[in-house]
């Protein structure tokens, strides 16, 4: 391929970014260096820019092409853009008149026979931008089991067929391990369905490369300001103002690529003014509060919870009571009953069977079967209470252990209830005969 391509909507980025002599620019995707070029040649004689790119290839490439003629107003760094707020005021960048994200890959990349991102180059089954970062998309088919695989396929590519491509991957892995673009193109072809009648050909193995690359080089992840873990800091106070009820986790920080001196920085300036950040961050998808301090030489975050999370201790009296108090024996048959229930724990005995079983219809109804919901069935009995179980046997053995005393006084009470009745019927004889004897 030609160097120096000829980048999409080069036309409409220089509209929008509307570089300038002087300006700072950040071009986070370089590529093969089309867009770099045209703004630096729109922001000359002095303008500069900034060019990231995970791929030490297209740093190299572009480096070559452009800097005879550019020199010192291009500036190269190999990194993704993930790491932007650390490589940014790094090199002078902190705060810039434009930056553009041509996000995907490029043509070179789908060109390239040496690391497998295209099923029509092939090549080894790589895919990763940064050679030097993550797992080759080979390891990870070698690696994921088939619901892994299936649940990859449908979130990346939104692949209609990822069950039945992921079960004839782990089909053939047990044969020889799938090494190479063309291996793993060959084998979707011939288990995916063909295309529908009318409908743009499409080679059937498109939407699973693309879920590979995205996950072998994350992607979504990089794109996700909730999968960023950043931290925004909103305020600053002493750590013997916290009231440790709040504390949840620990985590250690360590400085993003390029983020080593602000790092240090702050550490050495809060453990100056003995001061902790208070700030938000998300993991997994919740919201926390977070406290940062240091400790050493390092940053610790602690997540704590919100202030509607946690019951102040002043209104510890308003929580339900606990009802009475446990006996030994009680204890002791608690304590069995948990250990009849306990195993080792095995996180891949736990799936979410509820999704996969709507995934697998959604699936079998993509494949145009026939999909019919059969009326749920009716439980012949109560859902077991092992709670209530707990509870019976505590009271039968509670009654075996009283049964003794309490028994015998038990069969004495017919005897007095007998000889009562007896007693009621000669009294009533007696009133009769009284009665008879006043009207003689």
């Amino acid at each position: 391929m030609k160097e120096g391509h000829l980048p999409v909507l080069a036309e409409e980025v220089l509209a929008m970014l509307a570089p300038r002599s002087g300006s700072l620019q950040i071009d986070a995707t370089l590529g093969g260096g089309g867009h770099t070029e045209r703004i630096l040649e729109a922001a000359k004689p002095d303008g500069r820019l900034l060019g990231l790119d995970a791929d030490p290839a297209a740093i190299d490439r572009v480096d070559r092409r452009l800097r005879p003629r550019f020199g010192e107003r291009l500036v190269l760094r190999q990194a993704n853009f993930r790491d932007l707020a650390g490589v940014g005021p790094a090199e002078g960048f902190d705060a810039v008149d434009g930056c553009l994200f041509d996000l995907g890959l490029s043509s070179f990349q789908l060109t390239d026979t040496d690391r497998g991102f295209g099923f029509r180059a092939g090549g080894q089954l790589d895919m990763r931008f940064d050679p030097g970062r993550g797992v080759p998309a080979a390891e990870l088919l070698a690696s994921l089991d088939g619901q892994e695989l299936a649940a990859l396929f449908r979130r990346y590519g939104e692949e209609p067929f990822a069950g039945r491509i992921a079960r004839a991957i782990v089909e053939a892995r047990r044969v020889a391990p799938i090494r190479t673009a063309e291996e793993l193109a060959g084998l979707i072809e011939r288990v995916a369905p063909a295309r529908a009648p009318g409908r743009r050909r499409v080679h059937p193995a498109t939407r699973a490369f693309q879920a590979l690359r995205i996950a072998v080089n994350e992607e979504l992840e990089a794109l996700d300001p909730k999968k960023t873990r950043s931290i925004d800091i909103q305020e600053f106070v002493r750590l013997e103002e916290i009231d440790p009820i709040y504390y949840d986790s620990t985590y250690y920080l360590a400085p993003a690529a390029g983020a080593e001196k602000a790092y240090g920085l702050l550490l050495k300036a809060m453990s100056e003014a003995g001061k902790v950040a208070i700030g938000r961050v998300v993991l997994r998808t919740k919201e926390y509060l977070a406290a940062i301090r240091p400790a050493d030489d390092v940053l610790v975050m602690v997540t704590m919870l919100f202030g509607d999370e946690v019951v102040d201790p002043d209104r510890l009296d308003e929580l339900p009571a606990r009802d009475g108090k446990a006996g030994k024996r009680e204890v002791e048959m608690a304590q069995r009953l948990i250990e009849s229930l306990s195993v080792e724990f095995d996180p891949g005995r736990h799936h979410d069977e509820y999704r996969e079983r709507v995934l697998d219809l959604v699936e079998r109804k993509a494949a145009g079967e026939e999909i019919s919901v059969a009326p749920a069935e009716r439980e012949e009995g109560p859902t077991p209470d092992l709670m209530a179980a707990l509870e019976a046997s505590l009271a039968e053995a509670s009654g075996k252990a009283t049964s003794n005393g309490r028994g015998r006084k038990r069969k004495a009470a017919p005897a007095k209830k007998s000889a009562s009745k007896n007693s009621a019927r000669k009294t009533s004889q007696g009133s009769r005969k009284k009665r008879a004897k006043a009207k003689a």
